[in-house]
């Protein structure tokens, strides 16, 4: 199954994974892994990720359920 909707969902979640590493890697001259990051910014990176989950918002963006070999990123 090959389609130009489940590209585009994969590229999104895929993007949306890398963008959310690259925050928590550059906010910090230290070690990543050692140092928490602020409250807010947890908060704010929690609530874009349960929003890419609202049903309005991949249905607006027009996303297709992820195939099985993506079960922890699907919808």
């Amino acid at each position: 199954m090959s389609s130009a909707a489940l590209f585009h969902t994969g590229w999104f979640v895929e993007s949306l994974a890398t963008q959310a590493l690259v925050l928590f890697v550059i906010r910090t001259a230290s070690n990543p892994l050692r140092s928490r990051p602020s409250p807010l910014l947890a908060a704010t990176t929690v609530g874009v990720v349960i929003i890419r989950y609202g049903p309005s918002v991949h249905a607006r963006l027009g996303f297709v359920p992820l195939p099985g070999a993506f079960s922890p990123f699907s919808f």
